[in-house]
């Protein structure tokens, strides 16, 4: 039988739910081209493997929410709370994991914008390599390097911090709907008060109010 205490009830979530999963999925999507973009041009970068598998763990959990929600019978709030916390977690990692990329990719053009690069004030060329991928560059020492590698992991960057905060943000709203869930259940059954199909009354109004 479905009910809050084996984990097969629906938990009644908030209507902003639904516009959060698509811009989750579509980030998720985001991430995961500029990921495969990095990974086909150095295979062992580690930034664009995290990502990639972020992009996919996205995939998987959103196609699994918008399918148990019309399929009741596919839906464990357990399991989403399980799938949801991880996801959240494989986000902070990737974003932090990038952000040091970045900050390693700063100090490289950091070092050829500054008084190390060849020449007085004109051109500066020659190549830079960063986490095993190398490019070559011909620029005035004024301006900043800027090729498709370091504009992409920016992009990477950004889209992995919003997505991160998206899923704190339906974490912790999924979280206490969970536990409010299962309570007013648990109290409903407890009070005895029951409607004529059998259901407890305070658990349908609680189920109803986010309708």
């Amino acid at each position: 039988m479905s009910s809050p205490q084996n984990g097969y009830s629906v938990v009644p979530v908030q209507k902003v739910f639904l516009p959060l999963r698509i811009v989750q999925l579509i980030l998720g999507v985001a991430v995961l081209g500029i990921s495969a973009y990095h990974l086909s041009l150095y295979a062992a970068y580690d930034a664009g493997g995290l990502g990639l598998f972020a992009g996919l763990a996205t995939i998987i959990l959103v196609v699994y929410w918008f399918v148990s929600q019309s399929n009741t019978n596919l839906y464990n709030f357990w399991a989403i709370f399980a799938v949801e916390i991880f996801v959240l977690i494989m986000w902070l990692c990737t974003f932090a994991l990038i952000a040091s990329k970045v900050a390693l990719l700063n100090s490289y053009t950091g070092y050829i914008g500054g008084s190390y690069g060849s020449g007085s004030s004109g051109s500066s060329s020659g190549t830079i390599c960063y986490a095993g991928y190398c490019v070559n560059y011909k620029r005035s020492l004024a301006k900043r390097y800027v090729d498709p590698f370091s504009a992409t992991i920016y992009a990477a960057l950004a889209l992995a911090v919003v997505n991160f905060i998206l899923f704190g943000v339906t974490f912790t709203l999924y979280t206490i709907n969970m536990f409010r869930h299962r309570a007013t259940f648990t109290s409903s059954v407890q009070n005895g008060s029951k409607n004529e199909n059998g259901q407890s009354m305070q658990y349908q109004a609680s189920v109803q109010q986010y309708a």
